[in-house]
């Protein structure tokens, strides 16, 4: 599908198991996003600049995410954020 105004094509893209890994719209935003091997998504990145990154423990429940514009949160196995963990 193109815009009329715009000319620019629209893109989606999926990966083997449908996630979608890349979308530009008509005026030309685009942005990227990456999974895990159980399709949590671990990466975002868009044309603008902006990312962030998750992560997730072995019972697929989000427990850190981190973004370019330095916000960070902690979460606990409930998903109640908490504390950055001692180390």
């Amino acid at each position: 599908m193109t815009d009329a105004d715009s000319g620019v094509p629209e893109i989606s893209e999926y990966d083997e198991n449908n996630n979608l890994i890349h979308r530009r719209n008509s005026s030309g935003f685009e942005y990227w996003q990456e999974y895990d091997k159980n399709n949590n998504e671990t990466h975002f990145r868009n044309s603008r600049g902006f990312e962030y990154w998750c992560e997730y423990d072995e019972n697929n429940n989000e427990i850190h995410s981190r973004n370019s514009e330095g916000f960070e949160r902690w979460y606990d196995e409930k998903g109640n954020q908490i504390a950055k963990p001692i180390s």
